[in-house]
């Protein structure tokens, strides 16, 4: 009798311990499948991520290629070209940076909306003001005649940029302003970029330089107002 209890006793316990390690190998194989799929993923995604940052470089590109001669055949020469790093260009050449080329001969600004290819020239004089935003807080402030602007850039405690721009403000019903996106907040999965990276110490500078020149041009027309 005990030989057969112990014979039973053995039995459950090895269907027991064959539940078990089905159940371990059935948990294996899931996490093996989760972490194959998740890694999928994240090759997708940084694939995708890599060939719009380089679409984006190409667009500018040729945005570029067109713009520059139109601006000469029209009489504007640049005597000096600010060159905006962002993103998608602050390890390449400047042919495929966004760009705001000044004329201080003729005190005039070719502004270029990459977005839609276009651009256009402005005078100094219809400068009215210039707003730099990071992370939706606006951190430098430019104003023109009658205005108030800050003309110096905030501080910003979030170590994580997401998001850089500068808008550039003129007199025309038309098209009142001219939007030049940095560091894009487009896309659900922007992780931003760390103020202590690369990018970020390479793209910074070249807004705090543009906006340096269009604080100068907006202080002379005060001073010519006043």
């Amino acid at each position: 009798m005990a030989n057969l209890l112990s014979s039973d006793l053995y039995d459950e316990m090895d269907k027991a311990l064959s539940s078990y390690n089905s159940a371990v190998d059935t948990y294996v194989i899931v996490l093996i499948v989760f972490f194959c799929l998740f890694a999928a993923a994240a090759a997708a995604f940084m694939i995708s991520f890599s060939l719009n940052l380089k679409k984006r470089a190409e667009g500018q590109r040729a945005v570029n290629a067109k713009v520059m001669p139109e601006l000469r055949a029209g009489g504007f020469e640049p005597t000096r070209i600010f060159y905006f790093c962002d993103r998608a260009t602050f390890k390449k050449t400047d042919d495929c940076k966004q760009m705001l080329a000044v004329n201080s001969e003729r005190r005039q600004l070719a502004l270029i909306d990459y977005e839609s290819g276009s651009w256009r020239v402005v005078d100094f004089a219809d400068l009215l003001n210039y707003e730099v935003y990071e992370n939706g807080t606006m951190v430098a402030e430019g104003a023109g005649i009658g205005g108030f602007g800050l003309g110096v850039f905030g501080m910003q405690t979030n170590h994580i940029c997401k998001e850089l721009r500068l808008i550039i403000r003129v007199k025309s019903a038309d098209r009142p302003q001219t939007v030049y996106p940095i560091i894009s907040s487009k896309g659900i999965l922007n992780f931003g970029v760390g103020k202590n990276s690369q990018i970020y110490r390479a793209c910074f500078p070249t807004v705090q330089e543009a906006v340096s020149l269009l604080q100068v041009i907006l202080n002379e027309n005060k001073e010519e107002a006043s």
